[in-house]
């Protein structure tokens, strides 16, 4: 068993886990989705910190707080969330986009060196998990980006 599964595990046994149905917190993430889709990112935010209170290892709830994070501009939150999503389900696509989203948030900090390096580390540790090549693919080409004006 790894570290992560246990982490899993353990916020998974959580009393809270149990005080909602599925069907009722698939009403509340339907909320959060439009929400966050309408760009009312407090809102969005607003659902999904609810959202990962009652179930804190929802991938689909903690990529959508650490997006509402994001675009509120709350960086090392955003950052903190994400290496939540990433340690709770290593080598898995949503990892490989969570890696990317902490390199963005990195990019508004002004921290470009430790951007590449995270860009680098998740272009190779997610070389070969399924269904991670769009984030790779966005990866890549930050990455590229990323060298050309620090070239230049």
């Amino acid at each position: 068993m790894t570290a992560s599964n246990t982490v899993a595990q353990q916020l998974q046994a959580l009393p809270s886990n149990a005080r909602f149905s599925d069907e009722e917190l698939d009403v509340v993430y339907a909320m959060a989705f439009h929400a966050l889709t309408q760009a009312q990112y407090l809102q969005a935010l607003r659902y999904f910190a609810f959202l990962t209170l009652y179930r804190p290892t929802g991938v689909d709830y903690l990529a959508g707080l650490a997006l509402s994070q994001q675009h509120l501009h709350q960086y090392t939150a955003a950052i903190g969330t994400n290496t939540l999503l990433e340690l709770l389900y290593p080598a898995t696509a949503a990892a490989a986009a969570a890696s990317l989203r902490v390199a963005e948030c990195q990019l508004a900090q002004e921290h470009r060196d430790a951007a590449r390096l995270t860009l680098e580390l998740s272009v190779t540790a997610y070389a070969e998990v399924a269904g991670a090549a769009p984030s790779l693919a966005r990866a890549s080409a930050l990455l590229e980006l990323i060298s050309n004006t620090a070239a230049a």
